[in-house]
């Protein structure tokens, strides 16, 4: 059978998106794996449709010639005769793959549109301007949005919000929203490559982390720091907030949701969940062979692309949230970066809960967790005490 419409079951997940405060539903035993599998589902039907579009079309009815019933089963064939020979044969391939920005192919131009006042008023986006971070050689501006308390002056603190791969900061504004909510200035940043920042390749953590630098000096700048400055980040911008961390003395705190500790590791573990089947059959020594052509194609060295060096390189604390059912960015990631640097570091594990579960955070427990974790550590009196008063522990 095709993939259908969202159903009232996976609806839920998805309008969390757009809330002003996360959609709550009750635990269960399998929330996690079916969430994960539901917002799949959804992508996989978009891929779907998406091909069929492309595939020849009757020349009376001006409709696909595939019969609607083609199934997920021919899709993934398909998908298969496409992608593996270049796997198997072409590090090269593989490469272009890791490190390609979503804005790669897309003209300094459309990137650099800004967004209707009306509208950003109805997202309740406060402030929004470009930072440049380029250089001569390559010209680079990121967008970054501001929200502002409601009823806090001045903020509690102020924190950088970061989102996940192939994504942008309007995904993070459910969680923005409810900084706000609780007192915190909340800065989103389309990192480099996404949404509607410049960039042609990404690099895990390391060129990002120097673009923030900027960003905060921007902020610093625009006297938009209020009290003590933490990060949070999902997924890819949970790992740049730790890279950050270890390069800024200026982060006071971060809390990381489904991070992954090393670029090497995460490729394997992220390729091989999002192509089943596809990513199974390409050999490990490919796949590290990829990762060394990513890193010749976008000049930087993969082995550096390491949240393990960074978070012993920072006294910041730093709470570590990963989902037990994560199957894009496995648990050991999030247990490997607490044994890093045990000292200042928290690790919470959800039960039942999947890599895109903790972003969308249904149940609303990553954003309890999150405010408390900042009301700790930026609004009192010294960071250093806070930490010492909490031993680090695992949850």
């Amino acid at each position: 059978m095709p993939l259908g419409p969202p159903t009232a079951s996976t609806l839920p997940a998805a309008l969390s998106l757009f809330a002003t405060r996360p959609i709550r539903i009750k635990p269960c035993a399998r929330q996690g794996p079916l969430i994960e599998y539901a917002c799949a589902r959804l992508a996989l039907n978009g891929v779907q449709q998406a091909l069929l579009k492309v595939l020849p079309t009757s020349a009376d009815t001006g409709q696909s010639m595939v019969h609607p019933s083609w199934s997920t089963p021919a899709l993934r064939v398909l998908l298969s005769i496409t992608l593996l020979p270049p796997c198997l044969g072409c590090a090269e391939f593989l490469g272009n793959s890791i490190v390609s920005a979503p804005n790669r192919w897309v003209p300094r131009g459309k990137t650099a549109s800004r967004t209707h006042p009306g509208l950003r008023r109805l997202m309740g986006i406060d402030q929004e301007f470009r930072v440049n971070v380029g250089t001569e050689a390559e010209p680079l501006e990121l967008l970054v949005q501001v929200v502002e308390p409601d009823t806090v002056s001045p903020p509690r603190g102020t924190v950088v919000v970061l989102h996940g791969v192939i994504s942008s900061g309007r995904a993070m504004l459910p969680h923005a929203r409810r900084l706000a909510s609780h007192g915190y200035r909340a800065v989103l940043v389309d990192l480099r490559g996404h949404g509607q920042s410049d960039g042609r390749f990404m690099t895990y953590g390391l060129r990002e982390s120097e673009d923030l630098l900027r960003v905060i000096d921007a902020l610093e700048a625009r006297r938009l720091i209020a009290g003590r400055l933490g990060v949070l980040g999902v997924s890819y911008g949970a790992t740049t907030a730790i890279h950050l961390a270890g390069r800024d003395p200026r982060i006071d705190s971060v809390v990381a949701v489904a991070p992954f500790s090393t670029l090497r590791d995460v490729v394997p573990d992220f390729g091989r969940t999002v192509l089943p089947g596809i990513g199974a059959l390409v050999p490990d020594h490919a796949l590290e062979a990829g990762v060394d052509a990513a890193g010749r194609q976008a000049d930087f060295d993969p082995d550096l692309a390491d949240a393990c060096q960074a978070l012993r390189r920072t006294s910041a604390p730093v709470l570590v949230i990963h989902g037990e059912e994560d199957w894009m960015v496995p648990t050991y990631h999030g247990r490997r970066l607490h044994e890093a640097a045990p000292d200042h570091t928290e690790l919470l594990l959800l039960p039942c809960t999947g890599h895109l579960a903790a972003w969308l955070d249904p149940t609303g427990r990553v954003a309890d967790e999150t405010t408390g974790w900042f009301d700790r550590h930026l609004t009192a009196q010294s960071t250093s005490s806070a930490a010492s008063a909490t031993p680090p522990i695992v949850r």
